[in-house]
């Protein structure tokens, strides 16, 4: 059952792009979540691109056994960087929350320099039961750019404390925030060190930052790092 609620910090979660067919990868996130309830996990559902032209009966089920475990369920949108017609990204919105009733919307190929654009498709969700919107620029963007959390880093390596550290950032404080690190290995105290300055992180030792297709081999260790914190 869909949770309702608004996007408020407590304690650093995890974001799980989760971009498989649901499955045992699905249930490894589940029972993470169930392990260490503390912890609040996202994860970014992606059928076709976005949320396909149909309802996919697996989907909903699984989207629902994730939501009952305490995790929320984000749809994925792309936007081409602003250049995406308003009217589609909203359809997109739409079909989420008709078809598998997500919590929130995870927009991707976020411009950082269009907020027009994502604070209307933010307001767009909000006003449609869909309460947690994330935004992906994967680089640097204003805090005022729209989305509840900006995923502002999200490539190879974990993310250095000077850029965490930046005034701009610091500024809005870490609910606003979220990282990606792709293609690392597990480092608890690096994880430790930078968990106060975000909501939501990920790590991955997959080669490929942009294609999550699988989770990592540490994924409940991550977890239960920060379970601790």
């Amino acid at each position: 059952m869909r949770a309702s609620g608004t996007h408020s910090a407590t304690g650093t979660g995890v974001v799980v792009p989760l971009y498989v067919y649901p499955g045992p990868q699905w249930d490894a996130v589940i029972n993470a979540k169930v392990r260490y309830p503390s912890v609040r996990i996202l994860i970014i559902a992606n059928v076709d691109s976005g949320p396909g032209n149909g309802v996919d009966p697996t989907y909903v089920s699984f989207v629902e056994k994730a939501q009952m475990a305490g995790i929320n369920v984000l749809g994925y949108v792309y936007t081409q960087y602003g250049k995406r017609s308003a009217t589609t990204v909203d359809a997109d919105m739409a079909k989420w929350e008709a078809y598998y009733h997500t919590d929130g919307i995870f927009l991707d190929q976020m411009s950082p320099h269009s907020p027009s654009y994502y604070q209307a498709a933010t307001a767009y969700a909000h006003a449609h039961s869909l309460w947690l919107v994330m935004g992906n620029p994967g680089a640097n963007a204003p805090g005022s750019a729209g989305p509840d959390v900006i995923n502002y880093y999200e490539r190879s390596g974990y993310p250095s404390l000077s850029f965490l550290k930046q005034r701009a950032h610091l500024l809005y404080g870490s609910s606003r925030w979220s990282y990606i690190a792709g293609a690392v290995p597990f480092k608890p105290l690096t994880v430790r060190a930078t968990a106060p300055f975000v909501a939501y992180l990920f790590a991955t030792n997959g080669k490929e930052p942009e294609c999550y297709c699988r989770l990592p081999s540490y994924f409940t260790r991550l977890v239960a790092t920060l379970s601790t914190l």
